[in-house]
């Protein structure tokens, strides 16, 4: 069974109606089902990204992310929602340029994490699947009051997801959230731990100026069709000790 590392939206859960699991009669085969007006969509997420299917866009440059490093005020906290490990972002992040209409403020990033070092990917490019895929999910700042009021609207979110392939090295920017997995195990899954904010662009790919971009929508119920999705070329690494971790 995969663990799927969340780093998630405050107040999302409420909206979904039914149960999920990533397995079983409440998995994905079912969503489309269980979710109707959402999860069967024609936009739906993930896709496998073919880049020679793919078209060069002048539109598509640099992003520019801040503040970061992180305000002193600026707090994470981790805690085990059921489904996943699940942190929330409180601060001053955003994100804006690389085609994006807007400014962007991050809410959560997560990571799709899988029990095989050659799969957990949600993504796949040419086919080929990653251990690890990071998405930091944004909304839509100048047009919505906040996440939840974004949601459903088209654009009104933007994700930035990365890969992430096996190293020798352990990766330090990965070690507050990995670190923190024993104090989320049960029986203190009801717990929720602050973490010391940190560095997003850290957890991005030396190189951002190469990406994938689509419109597709969120990879969990309610499959809302408001995703504005980039997929970095480049890879980040993780080690195998540190994949190993879960909950």
């Amino acid at each position: 069974m995969w663990l799927t590392i969340i780093i998630a939206l405050t107040g999302l859960s409420y909206i979904q109606a039914h149960k999920w699991s990533y397995d079983g009669e409440d998995g994905p085969l079912n969503w489309h089902k269980k979710f109707p007006g959402g999860c069967d969509g024609k936009s739906q997420s993930p896709i496998d990204i073919v880049p020679e299917e793919t078209t060069y866009s002048r539109n598509l440059k640099d992003f520019a992310i801040w503040y970061d490093p992180p305000h002193p005020d600026a707090k994470f906290y981790i805690k085990n929602n059921g489904h996943t490990a699940q942190v929330e972002l409180q601060g001053e992040f955003y994100v804006a340029n690389g085609g994006l209409p807007n400014v962007y403020k991050a809410v959560q990033f997560h990571f799709h994490w899988g029990h095989k070092a050659h799969h957990g990917s949600e993504h796949t490019i040419d086919g080929k699947a990653y251990p690890i895929e990071l998405h930091l999910v944004t909304y839509n700042k100048d047009l919505y009051k906040d996440v939840l009021e974004a949601l459903p609207r088209t654009g009104g979110l933007a994700v930035l997801g990365v890969m992430f392939e096996i190293s020798e090295e352990d990766n330090p920017a990965l070690d507050t959230v990995i670190k923190a997995l024993k104090h989320i195990r049960p029986p203190k899954s009801s717990h929720r731990v602050e973490l010391p904010a940190f560095s997003i662009r850290d957890l991005l790919p030396s190189d951002i100026t190469r990406y994938y971009r689509y419109n597709g929508s969120l990879t969990t119920p309610n499959c809302f069709e408001s995703v504005i999705w980039t997929v970095f070329d480049r890879p980040q690494t993780i080690s195998e000790s540190q994949a190993s971790f879960t909950l």
